[in-house]
Protein backbone atom coordinates (compact mmCIF):
# COMPACT_ATOMS: atom_id res chain seq x y z
CA UNK A 1 0.00 0.00 0.00
CA UNK A 2 1.19 3.51 -0.84
CA UNK A 3 0.14 6.76 0.80
CA UNK A 4 0.95 10.12 -0.75
CA UNK A 5 1.39 12.78 1.93
CA UNK A 6 -0.34 16.15 1.65
CA UNK A 7 3.00 17.96 1.62
CA UNK A 8 4.11 16.17 -1.55
CA UNK A 9 5.78 18.92 -3.55
CA UNK A 10 3.98 17.95 -6.76
CA UNK A 11 0.49 18.71 -5.40
CA UNK A 12 -0.79 22.15 -6.37
CA UNK A 13 -2.79 24.08 -3.76
CA UNK A 14 -4.73 27.27 -4.27
CA UNK A 15 -2.46 30.11 -3.09
CA UNK A 16 -2.79 31.88 0.28
CA UNK A 17 -5.48 29.50 1.56
CA UNK A 18 -3.82 26.37 3.00
CA UNK A 19 -1.52 25.40 5.84
CA UNK A 20 0.30 22.27 4.68
CA UNK A 21 2.39 19.84 6.71
CA UNK A 22 3.38 16.16 6.50
CA UNK A 23 0.06 14.81 7.76
CA UNK A 24 -2.60 17.42 6.96
CA UNK A 25 -3.34 20.27 4.57
CA UNK A 26 -5.84 22.51 6.35
CA UNK A 27 -8.03 25.31 5.06
CA UNK A 28 -10.79 27.46 6.51
CA UNK A 29 -11.64 28.95 3.13
CA UNK A 30 -14.63 28.05 1.04
CA UNK A 31 -13.31 28.01 -2.52
CA UNK A 32 -9.88 26.62 -1.64
CA UNK A 33 -8.76 23.85 -3.99
CA UNK A 34 -6.01 21.41 -4.89
CA UNK A 35 -4.93 19.48 -7.98
CA UNK A 36 -2.80 16.33 -8.17
CA UNK A 37 -1.51 14.01 -10.88
CA UNK A 38 -0.85 10.41 -9.84
CA UNK A 39 0.95 7.75 -11.82
CA UNK A 40 1.50 4.03 -11.37
CA UNK A 41 -1.59 2.42 -12.99
CA UNK A 42 -3.20 1.83 -9.59
CA UNK A 43 -5.87 -0.81 -9.08
CA UNK A 44 -7.61 1.66 -6.78
CA UNK A 45 -7.19 5.20 -5.54
CA UNK A 46 -8.68 7.00 -2.54
CA UNK A 47 -8.77 10.60 -1.36
CA UNK A 48 -8.26 10.94 2.41
CA UNK A 49 -9.88 13.47 4.74
CA UNK A 50 -9.77 14.22 8.47
CA UNK A 51 -12.96 15.44 10.16
CA UNK A 52 -11.50 16.53 13.49
CA UNK A 53 -13.25 19.72 14.65
CA UNK A 54 -15.96 19.78 11.98
CA UNK A 55 -19.54 20.65 12.86
CA UNK A 56 -21.94 17.74 12.63
CA UNK A 57 -23.66 19.02 9.49
CA UNK A 58 -21.02 21.22 7.88
CA UNK A 59 -18.20 20.70 5.43
CA UNK A 60 -18.87 20.10 1.73
CA UNK A 61 -16.33 19.48 -1.01
CA UNK A 62 -16.37 18.81 -4.72
CA UNK A 63 -14.01 16.25 -6.24
CA UNK A 64 -13.25 15.16 -9.79
CA UNK A 65 -11.09 12.35 -11.16
CA UNK A 66 -9.74 12.01 -14.71
CA UNK A 67 -12.49 12.60 -17.29
CA UNK A 68 -15.27 11.96 -14.81
CA UNK A 69 -17.83 14.45 -13.48
CA UNK A 70 -17.58 16.76 -10.49
CA UNK A 71 -19.03 14.98 -7.45
CA UNK A 72 -20.48 16.92 -4.47
CA UNK A 73 -19.56 15.24 -1.20
CA UNK A 74 -20.58 15.98 2.39
CA UNK A 75 -17.55 15.19 4.55
CA UNK A 76 -19.77 13.44 7.11
CA UNK A 77 -20.20 10.60 4.61
CA UNK A 78 -16.77 9.20 5.38
CA UNK A 79 -13.08 10.00 5.69
CA UNK A 80 -12.00 7.80 2.76
CA UNK A 81 -13.39 8.64 -0.68
CA UNK A 82 -12.86 5.87 -3.27
CA UNK A 83 -12.21 7.54 -6.61
CA UNK A 84 -13.45 6.24 -9.95
CA UNK A 85 -10.47 6.27 -12.29
CA UNK A 86 -10.29 5.91 -16.05
CA UNK A 87 -8.71 2.44 -16.51
CA UNK A 88 -7.35 3.42 -19.90
CA UNK A 89 -5.15 6.16 -18.45
CA UNK A 90 -1.77 5.22 -16.93
CA UNK A 91 -1.75 8.56 -15.08
CA UNK A 92 -4.67 9.96 -13.10
CA UNK A 93 -5.69 13.51 -12.28
CA UNK A 94 -7.59 14.46 -9.13
CA UNK A 95 -9.11 17.83 -8.25
CA UNK A 96 -10.80 18.87 -5.02
CA UNK A 97 -12.36 22.16 -4.00
CA UNK A 98 -14.13 23.31 -0.85
CA UNK A 99 -17.74 24.32 -1.37
CA UNK A 100 -18.56 25.09 2.27
CA UNK A 101 -16.18 25.20 5.24
CA UNK A 102 -16.90 22.93 8.21
CA UNK A 103 -17.79 25.37 11.01
CA UNK A 104 -20.14 28.22 11.71
CA UNK A 105 -19.60 29.03 15.39
CA UNK A 106 -16.28 30.42 16.68
CA UNK A 107 -13.87 29.57 13.86
CA UNK A 108 -10.99 32.02 14.13
CA UNK A 109 -9.28 31.07 17.39
CA UNK A 110 -6.18 28.96 16.87
CA UNK A 111 -6.60 25.99 16.48
CA UNK A 112 -9.64 26.83 14.37
CA UNK A 113 -12.97 25.07 14.40
CA UNK A 114 -14.31 23.90 11.07
CA UNK A 115 -11.20 23.51 8.92
CA UNK A 116 -11.34 21.11 6.00
CA UNK A 117 -8.39 18.73 6.34
CA UNK A 118 -6.94 16.87 3.37
CA UNK A 119 -4.81 13.90 4.46
CA UNK A 120 -3.43 12.74 1.12
CA UNK A 121 -4.08 9.81 -1.23
CA UNK A 122 -3.80 6.06 -0.77
CA UNK A 123 -3.77 3.00 -2.99
CA UNK A 124 -3.16 -0.72 -2.62
CA UNK A 125 -0.76 -0.31 -5.56
CA UNK A 126 2.53 1.54 -5.78
CA UNK A 127 1.87 5.12 -6.82
CA UNK A 128 3.77 8.39 -7.14
CA UNK A 129 3.04 11.94 -8.24
CA UNK A 130 3.81 14.12 -11.20
CA UNK A 131 4.19 17.86 -10.89
CA UNK A 132 1.08 19.92 -11.54
CA UNK A 133 2.14 23.18 -13.17
CA UNK A 134 0.34 26.30 -12.00
CA UNK A 135 -1.38 28.81 -14.22
CA UNK A 136 0.83 31.79 -15.08
CA UNK A 137 -0.79 34.31 -12.72
CA UNK A 138 -1.54 34.25 -9.00
CA UNK A 139 -4.41 36.16 -7.37
CA UNK A 140 -5.77 36.68 -3.87
CA UNK A 141 -9.50 37.42 -3.66
CA UNK A 142 -10.62 38.88 -0.33
CA UNK A 143 -14.30 39.25 0.43
CA UNK A 144 -17.31 38.54 2.58
CA UNK A 145 -20.35 36.27 2.15
CA UNK A 146 -20.56 37.19 -1.54
CA UNK A 147 -17.14 35.62 -2.09
CA UNK A 148 -18.18 32.61 0.03
CA UNK A 149 -21.12 32.03 -2.29
CA UNK A 150 -23.76 32.39 0.39
CA UNK A 151 -27.28 31.61 -0.94
CA UNK A 152 -25.99 31.11 -4.48
CA UNK A 153 -27.51 27.65 -4.95
CA UNK A 154 -30.81 27.70 -3.06
CA UNK A 155 -32.67 29.90 -0.61
CA UNK A 156 -31.92 28.19 2.70
CA UNK A 157 -28.52 26.55 3.08
CA UNK A 158 -27.42 26.79 -0.54
CA UNK A 159 -23.91 28.07 0.06
CA UNK A 160 -21.17 27.21 -2.42
CA UNK A 161 -18.06 29.31 -3.09
CA UNK A 162 -17.86 27.80 -6.57
CA UNK A 163 -20.72 30.13 -7.49
CA UNK A 164 -19.51 33.28 -5.72
CA UNK A 165 -17.85 36.17 -7.55
CA UNK A 166 -14.28 35.18 -6.65
CA UNK A 167 -13.80 31.51 -7.57
CA UNK A 168 -14.74 31.88 -11.28
CA UNK A 169 -11.91 34.42 -11.69
CA UNK A 170 -9.48 31.49 -11.97
CA UNK A 171 -10.87 30.61 -15.39
CA UNK A 172 -11.74 34.17 -16.39
CA UNK A 173 -8.19 35.43 -15.73
CA UNK A 174 -6.19 32.23 -16.32
CA UNK A 175 -4.80 32.37 -12.79
CA UNK A 176 -4.52 30.44 -9.57
CA UNK A 177 -6.82 32.23 -7.16
CA UNK A 178 -6.89 32.05 -3.39
CA UNK A 179 -10.43 32.83 -2.24
CA UNK A 180 -10.69 34.16 1.30
CA UNK A 181 -14.27 35.16 2.06
CA UNK A 182 -16.01 35.21 5.44
CA UNK A 183 -19.63 36.10 6.05
CA UNK A 184 -20.40 39.34 7.84
CA UNK A 185 -16.87 40.77 7.71
CA UNK A 186 -16.28 44.35 6.62
CA UNK A 187 -13.90 47.27 6.70
CA UNK A 188 -15.24 48.35 10.08
CA UNK A 189 -16.87 45.20 11.49
CA UNK A 190 -15.85 41.68 12.47
CA UNK A 191 -17.48 38.76 10.68
CA UNK A 192 -19.23 35.56 11.57
CA UNK A 193 -17.31 33.14 13.76
CA UNK A 194 -15.05 35.81 15.21
CA UNK A 195 -13.27 36.69 11.95
CA UNK A 196 -11.67 40.15 12.39
CA UNK A 197 -12.34 43.07 10.04
CA UNK A 198 -10.55 43.10 6.68
CA UNK A 199 -7.59 45.13 7.90
CA UNK A 200 -6.72 42.47 10.48
CA UNK A 201 -7.62 39.30 8.59
CA UNK A 202 -6.72 39.80 4.90
CA UNK A 203 -3.31 38.11 5.23
CA UNK A 204 -4.20 35.52 7.90
CA UNK A 205 -5.46 31.94 7.60
CA UNK A 206 -6.90 32.10 11.12
CA UNK A 207 -5.94 33.27 14.61
CA UNK A 208 -2.20 33.79 14.78
CA UNK A 209 -1.47 31.82 11.59
CA UNK A 210 -0.45 34.00 8.62
CA UNK A 211 -0.94 33.00 5.02
CA UNK A 212 2.24 32.19 3.11
CA UNK A 213 2.81 35.28 0.97
CA UNK A 214 6.36 34.47 -0.17
CA UNK A 215 4.99 34.10 -3.70
CA UNK A 216 3.52 37.57 -4.08
CA UNK A 217 0.16 37.74 -5.84
CA UNK A 218 0.06 39.41 -9.22
CA UNK A 219 -3.19 40.97 -8.10
CA UNK A 220 -5.32 41.29 -4.97
CA UNK A 221 -9.02 41.63 -5.73
CA UNK A 222 -11.43 42.84 -3.06
CA UNK A 223 -15.12 43.68 -2.79
CA UNK A 224 -15.60 45.53 0.54
CA UNK A 225 -18.39 47.59 2.03
CA UNK A 226 -21.47 45.37 1.96
CA UNK A 227 -21.46 45.02 5.76
CA UNK A 228 -20.32 48.57 6.60
CA UNK A 229 -23.63 50.38 6.11
CA UNK A 230 -23.85 51.26 9.81
CA UNK A 231 -20.45 52.99 9.96
CA UNK A 232 -19.72 56.63 9.25
CA UNK A 233 -18.19 57.57 5.90
CA UNK A 234 -15.15 58.96 7.69
CA UNK A 235 -14.47 55.64 9.44
CA UNK A 236 -14.95 53.65 6.23
CA UNK A 237 -12.52 55.95 4.41
CA UNK A 238 -9.92 55.69 7.17
CA UNK A 239 -10.19 51.88 7.33
CA UNK A 240 -9.97 51.62 3.54
CA UNK A 241 -6.80 53.69 3.47
CA UNK A 242 -5.16 51.78 6.33
CA UNK A 243 -6.02 48.42 4.74
CA UNK A 244 -4.74 49.42 1.32
CA UNK A 245 -1.53 50.80 2.81
CA UNK A 246 -0.93 47.48 4.58
CA UNK A 247 -1.39 45.54 1.34
CA UNK A 248 0.75 47.97 -0.62
CA UNK A 249 3.57 47.72 1.92
CA UNK A 250 3.48 43.92 2.03
CA UNK A 251 3.68 43.36 -1.74
CA UNK A 252 6.04 44.42 -4.55
CA UNK A 253 5.19 47.25 -6.90
CA UNK A 254 4.16 44.72 -9.55
CA UNK A 255 1.19 43.62 -7.42
CA UNK A 256 -1.98 45.42 -8.38
CA UNK A 257 -4.90 45.90 -6.02
CA UNK A 258 -8.39 45.97 -7.51
CA UNK A 259 -11.22 47.30 -5.37
CA UNK A 260 -14.58 46.27 -6.75
CA UNK A 261 -17.71 48.26 -5.87
CA UNK A 262 -19.86 45.91 -3.82
CA UNK A 263 -22.99 44.93 -5.67
CA UNK A 264 -25.30 47.03 -3.49
CA UNK A 265 -23.04 50.08 -3.77
CA UNK A 266 -22.80 50.50 -0.01
CA UNK A 267 -20.23 53.15 1.02
CA UNK A 268 -18.88 53.38 -2.52
CA UNK A 269 -17.94 57.06 -2.29
CA UNK A 270 -16.23 56.61 1.10
CA UNK A 271 -14.21 53.67 -0.21
CA UNK A 272 -13.12 55.65 -3.27
CA UNK A 273 -11.98 58.43 -0.96
CA UNK A 274 -9.90 55.86 0.91
CA UNK A 275 -8.26 54.77 -2.34
CA UNK A 276 -7.35 58.36 -3.19
CA UNK A 277 -5.74 58.80 0.24
CA UNK A 278 -3.55 55.67 0.19
CA UNK A 279 0.23 55.83 -0.29
CA UNK A 280 0.28 54.58 -3.89
CA UNK A 281 -3.11 55.09 -5.55
CA UNK A 282 -1.57 54.26 -8.93
CA UNK A 283 -1.35 50.63 -7.82
CA UNK A 284 -5.05 50.53 -6.98
CA UNK A 285 -7.88 50.27 -9.50
CA UNK A 286 -11.56 50.91 -8.80
CA UNK A 287 -14.05 48.75 -10.72
CA UNK A 288 -17.53 50.21 -10.84
CA UNK A 289 -20.28 47.55 -10.83
CA UNK A 290 -23.20 49.96 -11.14
CA UNK A 291 -25.96 48.34 -13.17
CA UNK A 292 -24.30 44.93 -13.31
CA UNK A 293 -27.16 43.04 -11.73
CA UNK A 294 -30.71 43.34 -10.42
CA UNK A 295 -31.64 42.37 -6.88
CA UNK A 296 -34.43 40.24 -8.35
CA UNK A 297 -31.66 37.83 -9.40
CA UNK A 298 -31.22 36.73 -5.77
CA UNK A 299 -33.05 35.17 -2.86
CA UNK A 300 -32.56 38.07 -0.46
CA UNK A 301 -31.67 41.11 -2.56
CA UNK A 302 -28.00 40.91 -1.53
CA UNK A 303 -26.52 37.54 -2.58
CA UNK A 304 -26.82 36.85 -6.33
CA UNK A 305 -27.75 33.44 -7.62
CA UNK A 306 -24.75 31.53 -8.97
CA UNK A 307 -25.54 32.16 -12.62
CA UNK A 308 -25.23 35.91 -12.07
CA UNK A 309 -21.70 35.59 -10.69
CA UNK A 310 -20.54 33.00 -13.19
CA UNK A 311 -21.82 34.64 -16.35
CA UNK A 312 -22.12 38.34 -15.56
CA UNK A 313 -20.24 39.60 -12.50
CA UNK A 314 -16.99 37.60 -12.55
CA UNK A 315 -16.24 38.00 -16.29
CA UNK A 316 -16.77 41.75 -15.98
CA UNK A 317 -14.46 41.96 -12.96
CA UNK A 318 -11.86 40.01 -14.93
CA UNK A 319 -12.12 42.45 -17.82
CA UNK A 320 -11.33 45.31 -15.46
CA UNK A 321 -8.42 43.45 -13.88
CA UNK A 322 -6.53 42.13 -16.90
CA UNK A 323 -5.30 45.34 -18.53
CA UNK A 324 -4.47 46.87 -15.15
CA UNK A 325 -2.22 43.95 -14.15
CA UNK A 326 -0.47 44.00 -17.51
CA UNK A 327 0.20 47.72 -17.29
CA UNK A 328 1.69 47.42 -13.79
CA UNK A 329 3.93 44.56 -14.83
CA UNK A 330 5.18 46.54 -17.83
CA UNK A 331 5.92 49.62 -15.74
CA UNK A 332 8.03 47.59 -13.30
CA UNK A 333 9.73 45.32 -15.84
CA UNK A 334 13.23 46.65 -15.09
CA UNK A 335 12.90 46.30 -11.30
CA UNK A 336 13.69 43.29 -9.11
CA UNK A 337 12.11 42.51 -5.76
CA UNK A 338 13.21 40.26 -2.90
CA UNK A 339 11.04 38.88 -0.09
CA UNK A 340 12.48 40.00 3.26
CA UNK A 341 10.44 37.76 5.57
CA UNK A 342 7.47 40.08 5.99
CA UNK A 343 7.39 42.18 2.84
CA UNK A 344 8.75 42.55 -0.71
CA UNK A 345 11.39 45.21 -1.28
CA UNK A 346 13.06 46.52 -4.44
CA UNK A 347 16.76 45.78 -4.92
Amino acid sequence: MTTIAPNDSNILYSPYTWKVDATRARTLNSGAYLRATIQGSPADLSLLLDFTGLSSNKGVIWHKTDDGPWVRYWTGNGAIIPLTINPNWPVHTVEMRVAVRGGDAEIWTDPPNGVIQFAGFSSSSTISTRKVWPRPLSALAVGDSLAMGILTVNGTTGNDASFGWAYPLADALGCEVGVRGHGGVGLTVAGDGGVPKFGSSWNMLWGSTPADMTQAPDVIITMPGTNDGGATDALVTAETTAWLNAMLAATPATTGIVVVRNLKGSKAAAIQAGIAACTTPGRVKWVDTTGWWASADSKDGTHPWGYVNQHEVSPRIAAGVRSFVQSLAASQASNQFVYKGAAWVAV
